[in-house]
């Protein structure tokens, strides 16, 4: 690789830690209630997911999309499943398991479809700076996804996102059913 695309990704992995690491004003903020909270654009409510991953079950109620810019051509937009609000100006990440997908689209915006993990970065994947991250005690451990798909659909304001793919540690499923809480 290049020198140029390793910057980009070294750049990219610290600003992803700079949003996982900015989690909790919001539950700081609203005394742990953020089902009323519009600041950042946040919503609560009817929202629903799971992530499964080693035996273990988390429920994921936070969509979050963060935009990238473009990379050869195409739009780089990564999405976050989070079991908790997290606001990307904090400077603390909640405990908790979190779904984090480095994902190439062929326009600005999501675009429902079927996704493939691949070192390609083209639109139509997700790539392997996508992560399933554990976070006990402050403490962060990223378990990167080695392949799978994931599936965008949105009828509405409603997002479906289900995702089955694999990390060296063994398989991960996940879904969330419900709106965007926040698009940065």
């Amino acid at each position: 690789m290049n020198s140029k695309l390793e910057l980009f990704k070294t750049l990219r992995y610290a600003c992803l830690l700079s949003v996982i690491v900015l989690g909790l004003a919001t539950i700081v903020g609203t005394g742990g209630s953020d089902d009323n909270d519009n600041e950042g654009g946040n919503r609560g409510g009817g929202s629903s997911g799971n992530l499964n991953y080693q035996g273990s079950t988390t429920p994921l109620t936070k969509l979050y999309f963060e935009h990238f810019g473009s990379f050869n051509g195409d739009n780089i937009i990564d999405l976050i499943l989070a079991p908790v609000a997290v606001n990307r100006n904090d400077d603390f990440v909640p405990d908790g398991r979190y779904v984090y997908l480095e994902m190439f689209f062929p326009s600005s915006s999501v675009t429902p479809g079927t996704y493939t993990w691949s070192y390609s970065e083209e639109a139509g994947t997700f790539s392997d700076w996508s992560d399933i991250i554990i976070v006990v005690n402050g403490n962060e451990d990223w378990h990167e996804l080695s392949g799978g798909t994931v599936t965008i659909a949105k009828n509405g304001s409603t997002y479906t996102i289900n995702g089955n793919a694999t990390t060296t540690l063994g398989p991960v499923t996940f879904d969330y059913v419900g709106p965007l809480t926040a698009n940065w």
